[in-house]
């Protein structure tokens, strides 16, 4: 189970930090907020499916743990490092990544045929 959470972690971890970088510095029309859940949305799309597909419902407690430890501390700090005219909304985006991770995980176990019964 530790083994894998450190990987969807570390997945997580090093698509977000490729896809904020690639987003911020070279197309430079996102925020580094936006540039951050969007890459962080992509990267559960593609961990989400392939995890899902390729492991089935066997890692679905180290994918619900991921999904918590890598969007909470992101709303924290949002929340920390909010001004006073910033909207609640703008710091609980970070839940998207989550989000986005957990329901692409269960669209991977329906397309891996895991969700399926056989009957005998």
């Amino acid at each position: 189970m530790i083994k894998h959470i450190a990987i969807i972690f570390f997945l997580m971890l090093i698509l977000m930090s490729i896809g904020t970088v690639g987003l911020y510095k070279l197309v430079g029309t996102y925020s580094g907020q936006d540039a951050m859940c969007l890459s962080g949305i992509v990267a559960g799309i593609v961990v989400g499916l392939w995890y899902g597909k390729s492991q089935g419902l066997g890692v679905v407690f180290p994918i619900n743990l991921s999904a918590v430890a890598i969007s909470a501390p992101l709303v924290v700090l949002s929340l920390v490092f909010s001004h006073s005219g910033q909207d609640l909304v703008e710091s609980l985006a970070y839940f998207s990544v989550g989000f986005s991770l957990l329901f692409f995980f269960i669209v991977g176990l329906g397309w891996g045929k895991h969700l399926t019964r056989v009957a005998n």
